[in-house]
């Protein structure tokens, strides 16, 4: 069983870091599922790794209506001259594109962690029914147990390389400030964008129902 727990903490520890700030809250968790005792801590965080996620589709345009948002607000704040503001404006577009592309290929590469979060929650309930003990039957596949095997490295892969390339989007639109802008003007963009950053996850957090703020309705 040491095998599917250190599966189990490396699935959920990944998951937990890339969707918890990015979904900003899961789907709440399941209670107790029949049996007499409760489910231990590594099937219960399982449980909540995965439940699919909800509202993808409407999250996605939800956040590429604040990225223009933020596009017009930054513009305006900057107070720019034709010229540069028409080149900032292109490549701000570039680069937003590139990160509704990229948070494509984070939600498709965690939705494949899911998948095999759910391969060791079949192990770890098996392994319950069983005492913890295997049968012959259920030995491990001889290609190693589900936390060693091939394709969750390769899911884990696919996640590190958008997380890579997500930074790497980072770099470049502070670079975009360094190339087109004036250390003031760069102020101004660096505090404007961790400002809006930071009220855009919060309105989305409330329109989740999250904890900034409970329901939309309530905010009315």
């Amino acid at each position: 069983m040491n095998s599917i727990t250190r599966g189990i903490q490396v699935v959920s520890a990944v998951i937990l870091v890339l969707v918890a700030p990015m979904s900003l809250t899961l789907a709440q968790e399941p209670g107790s599922q029949g049996g007499s005792s409760p489910a231990p801590p590594a099937m219960e965080g399982l449980d909540r790794m995965t439940t699919p996620e909800r509202g993808g589709k409407d999250m996605e345009e939800r956040i590429r209506h604040f990225e223009a948002k933020r596009r017009e607000k930054l513009l305006q704040a900057l107070q720019l001259d034709e010229a540069t503001r028409t080149r900032l404006t292109q490549r701000l577009e570039q680069l937003d594109q590139k990160a509704q592309d990229l948070r494509r290929q984070r939600q498709e590469a965690v939705q494949t962690l899911r998948e095999q979060a759910k391969g060791l929650r079949k192990e770890m309930r098996r392994g319950q029914r069983n005492g913890g003990e295997r049968g012959p039957a259920e030995a491990p596949p001889a290609g190693g147990s589900p936390a060693d095997n091939s394709a969750l490295r390769q899911a884990l892969e696919r996640v590190y390389a958008v997380e890579d390339a997500m930074t790497g989007l980072r770099r470049e639109r502070l670079q975009v400030a360094r190339d087109l802008l004036t250390p003031e003007q760069q102020v101004k963009f660096l505090l404007f964008t961790v400002r809006f950053q930071k009220e855009m996850h919060e309105r989305l957090l409330r329109e989740r129902g999250g904890p900034e703020g409970g329901s939309p309705e309530r905010r009315r």
